[in-house]
Protein backbone atom coordinates (compact mmCIF):
# COMPACT_ATOMS: atom_id res chain seq x y z
CA UNK A 1 0.00 0.00 0.00
CA UNK A 2 1.48 3.33 -1.00
CA UNK A 3 1.66 6.40 1.24
CA UNK A 4 -0.80 8.07 -1.11
CA UNK A 5 -3.34 5.25 -0.67
CA UNK A 6 -2.88 5.35 3.10
CA UNK A 7 -3.38 9.12 3.15
CA UNK A 8 -6.76 8.76 1.41
CA UNK A 9 -8.20 6.73 4.27
CA UNK A 10 -10.89 8.62 6.16
CA UNK A 11 -11.33 9.02 9.91
CA UNK A 12 -14.26 6.57 9.93
CA UNK A 13 -11.96 3.58 9.51
CA UNK A 14 -12.66 0.40 11.50
CA UNK A 15 -10.17 -1.40 13.74
CA UNK A 16 -10.19 -4.31 11.25
CA UNK A 17 -9.21 -1.93 8.45
CA UNK A 18 -6.46 -0.46 10.61
CA UNK A 19 -5.19 -3.99 11.26
CA UNK A 20 -5.17 -4.66 7.50
CA UNK A 21 -3.13 -1.50 6.94
CA UNK A 22 -0.72 -2.50 9.73
CA UNK A 23 -0.31 -5.93 8.13
CA UNK A 24 0.41 -4.33 4.76
CA UNK A 25 3.00 -2.04 6.39
CA UNK A 26 4.61 -5.02 8.14
CA UNK A 27 4.77 -6.95 4.87
CA UNK A 28 6.34 -3.99 3.07
CA UNK A 29 8.76 -2.84 5.78
CA UNK A 30 9.44 -6.03 7.81
CA UNK A 31 13.29 -5.91 7.69
CA UNK A 32 13.29 -2.24 8.70
CA UNK A 33 10.78 -2.84 11.52
CA UNK A 34 12.83 -5.74 12.91
CA UNK A 35 16.06 -3.73 12.66
CA UNK A 36 14.71 -0.54 14.25
CA UNK A 37 12.55 -2.28 16.93
CA UNK A 38 10.56 1.00 17.36
CA UNK A 39 9.14 1.92 13.98
CA UNK A 40 6.71 4.69 13.05
CA UNK A 41 4.70 5.35 9.90
CA UNK A 42 2.33 8.26 9.56
CA UNK A 43 -0.45 9.26 7.18
CA UNK A 44 -2.68 12.31 7.17
CA UNK A 45 -5.17 10.46 9.38
CA UNK A 46 -3.25 7.90 11.48
CA UNK A 47 0.18 7.07 12.87
CA UNK A 48 1.32 3.48 13.28
CA UNK A 49 3.87 2.57 15.94
CA UNK A 50 5.16 -1.00 15.68
CA UNK A 51 7.59 -1.75 18.47
CA UNK A 52 9.14 -4.53 20.51
CA UNK A 53 9.74 -3.28 24.06
CA UNK A 54 11.12 -6.62 25.26
CA UNK A 55 13.15 -7.34 22.10
CA UNK A 56 11.82 -10.90 22.11
CA UNK A 57 10.38 -10.89 18.59
CA UNK A 58 6.89 -9.89 19.77
CA UNK A 59 5.84 -6.50 18.42
CA UNK A 60 3.04 -4.34 19.74
CA UNK A 61 1.07 -2.25 17.27
CA UNK A 62 -0.34 1.07 18.44
CA UNK A 63 -2.39 3.25 16.09
CA UNK A 64 -2.98 6.92 16.84
CA UNK A 65 -5.46 9.21 15.15
CA UNK A 66 -3.89 12.37 13.75
CA UNK A 67 -5.52 15.63 14.88
CA UNK A 68 -6.60 17.27 11.59
CA UNK A 69 -6.15 20.79 12.98
CA UNK A 70 -2.74 20.39 14.59
CA UNK A 71 -1.50 17.72 12.19
CA UNK A 72 -0.02 15.81 15.15
CA UNK A 73 -0.82 12.52 16.83
CA UNK A 74 -3.76 12.68 19.21
CA UNK A 75 -2.52 10.59 22.14
CA UNK A 76 -6.01 10.61 23.67
CA UNK A 77 -7.29 8.50 20.74
CA UNK A 78 -5.35 5.35 20.12
CA UNK A 79 -5.87 1.61 19.93
CA UNK A 80 -3.74 -1.46 20.45
CA UNK A 81 -3.91 -4.02 17.69
CA UNK A 82 -3.01 -7.67 18.37
CA UNK A 83 0.71 -8.31 18.83
CA UNK A 84 2.66 -9.94 16.02
CA UNK A 85 5.75 -12.13 16.09
CA UNK A 86 8.42 -10.88 13.70
CA UNK A 87 11.90 -12.29 13.32
CA UNK A 88 14.43 -12.15 10.54
CA UNK A 89 14.75 -15.10 8.18
CA UNK A 90 17.88 -16.45 9.90
CA UNK A 91 16.19 -16.56 13.32
CA UNK A 92 13.02 -18.00 11.82
CA UNK A 93 15.03 -20.75 10.11
CA UNK A 94 16.91 -21.56 13.34
CA UNK A 95 13.64 -21.79 15.31
CA UNK A 96 12.09 -24.06 12.68
CA UNK A 97 15.21 -26.23 12.62
CA UNK A 98 15.04 -26.67 16.42
CA UNK A 99 11.35 -27.61 16.18
CA UNK A 100 12.04 -30.11 13.38
CA UNK A 101 14.89 -31.67 15.35
CA UNK A 102 12.48 -32.23 18.23
CA UNK A 103 9.76 -33.62 15.93
CA UNK A 104 12.18 -36.03 14.23
CA UNK A 105 12.37 -38.03 17.46
CA UNK A 106 8.83 -39.34 16.89
CA UNK A 107 7.99 -38.50 13.27
CA UNK A 108 9.10 -39.32 9.74
CA UNK A 109 10.51 -36.40 7.70
CA UNK A 110 7.55 -36.69 5.32
CA UNK A 111 5.25 -35.55 8.18
CA UNK A 112 7.19 -32.40 9.07
CA UNK A 113 5.53 -29.98 6.64
CA UNK A 114 2.11 -30.92 7.98
CA UNK A 115 3.25 -30.70 11.60
CA UNK A 116 5.05 -27.36 11.29
CA UNK A 117 3.05 -25.58 8.60
CA UNK A 118 6.31 -24.87 6.75
CA UNK A 119 7.02 -25.88 3.16
CA UNK A 120 7.97 -29.48 2.47
CA UNK A 121 11.21 -28.64 0.65
CA UNK A 122 12.40 -26.33 3.45
CA UNK A 123 11.60 -28.99 6.07
CA UNK A 124 13.58 -31.58 4.12
CA UNK A 125 16.52 -29.23 3.64
CA UNK A 126 16.59 -28.65 7.40
CA UNK A 127 16.49 -32.41 8.03
CA UNK A 128 19.55 -32.72 5.78
CA UNK A 129 21.29 -30.01 7.86
CA UNK A 130 20.29 -31.74 11.10
CA UNK A 131 21.71 -35.04 9.89
CA UNK A 132 24.90 -33.26 8.84
CA UNK A 133 25.18 -31.29 12.12
CA UNK A 134 24.66 -34.46 14.14
CA UNK A 135 27.52 -36.31 12.46
CA UNK A 136 25.12 -38.49 10.52
CA UNK A 137 26.45 -37.28 7.20
CA UNK A 138 29.01 -40.04 6.89
CA UNK A 139 28.68 -43.26 4.87
CA UNK A 140 28.82 -45.63 7.85
CA UNK A 141 25.44 -44.37 9.14
CA UNK A 142 23.52 -45.20 5.96
CA UNK A 143 22.46 -48.34 4.12
CA UNK A 144 20.48 -49.22 1.02
CA UNK A 145 17.03 -50.72 1.16
CA UNK A 146 14.71 -51.97 -1.56
CA UNK A 147 11.33 -50.22 -1.59
CA UNK A 148 9.04 -51.67 -4.22
CA UNK A 149 10.93 -51.49 -7.50
CA UNK A 150 13.49 -48.86 -6.39
CA UNK A 151 16.39 -48.61 -3.97
CA UNK A 152 16.54 -45.93 -1.28
CA UNK A 153 18.99 -44.91 1.44
CA UNK A 154 17.99 -45.24 5.10
CA UNK A 155 19.67 -44.69 8.44
CA UNK A 156 21.22 -47.78 10.00
CA UNK A 157 20.55 -46.88 13.63
CA UNK A 158 17.71 -44.38 13.34
CA UNK A 159 14.45 -44.10 11.47
CA UNK A 160 14.99 -41.82 8.57
CA UNK A 161 15.37 -41.83 4.84
CA UNK A 162 18.35 -39.92 3.45
CA UNK A 163 17.47 -36.45 2.15
CA UNK A 164 19.90 -34.53 -0.03
CA UNK A 165 20.83 -30.84 0.29
CA UNK A 166 18.01 -29.88 -2.10
CA UNK A 167 15.47 -31.48 0.22
CA UNK A 168 14.82 -34.46 -2.04
CA UNK A 169 14.39 -38.10 -1.09
CA UNK A 170 16.53 -40.16 -3.43
CA UNK A 171 15.53 -43.20 -5.48
CA UNK A 172 17.88 -45.46 -7.42
CA UNK A 173 17.26 -48.13 -10.04
CA UNK A 174 19.85 -50.50 -8.59
CA UNK A 175 21.44 -51.27 -5.24
CA UNK A 176 24.85 -50.57 -6.78
CA UNK A 177 23.81 -47.00 -7.71
CA UNK A 178 22.56 -46.40 -4.17
CA UNK A 179 25.75 -47.78 -2.61
CA UNK A 180 27.89 -45.71 -4.97
CA UNK A 181 25.98 -42.57 -3.91
CA UNK A 182 26.56 -43.40 -0.24
CA UNK A 183 30.31 -43.79 -0.78
CA UNK A 184 30.83 -40.83 -3.10
CA UNK A 185 28.28 -38.21 -2.06
CA UNK A 186 27.59 -38.64 1.66
CA UNK A 187 30.60 -37.06 3.32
Amino acid sequence: MTDEQLAQIGNGITNEELAQIANALIEQYKPEIIRDRDWWHGTDTHSFNIHSPDEDGWFQINVYKVDPVKGMDDYEWWIDLPRVYLVDEQTQRAELKAKIKELLEDNHPAELARLTGAGETLCHQLVHEIYKDGGLHEPQYWETERVGDIWAIYGKTFAGEYIDANGDFLAFDTEEEANKYIQEEIK
